[in-house]
């Protein structure tokens, strides 16, 4: 049966050439990240095509725990 998930996607605006895509530190977060919440929620980042942007798609069965994951991964890029 299926069962959805709360989920939460924003894009995030990044200067070119500082591409978080490409950056061993903020890889490094989104992957401790992912398997922190492994058994109950996913993260998914690519980016745009178009646009200089970063999409973030975040589930979890835990409402409440979308924001603090999504806070840490802003903090991540704005420091990039």
């Amino acid at each position: 049966v299926f069962e959805p998930f709360p989920q939460k996607l924003v894009n995030l605006k990044f200067e070119p050439e500082n591409d978080p895509l490409e950056n061993l530190e903020f890889t490094k977060t989104i992957e401790k990240l992912s398997s922190k919440i492994a058994n109950s929620g996913e993260i998914l980042v690519r980016k745009s095509g178009t646009e200089p942007v970063i999409r973030i798609m975040i589930q979890h069965s835990n409402s409440k725990m979308i924001a603090p994951i999504l806070k840490e991964i802003e903090n991540k890029i704005s420091n990039l």
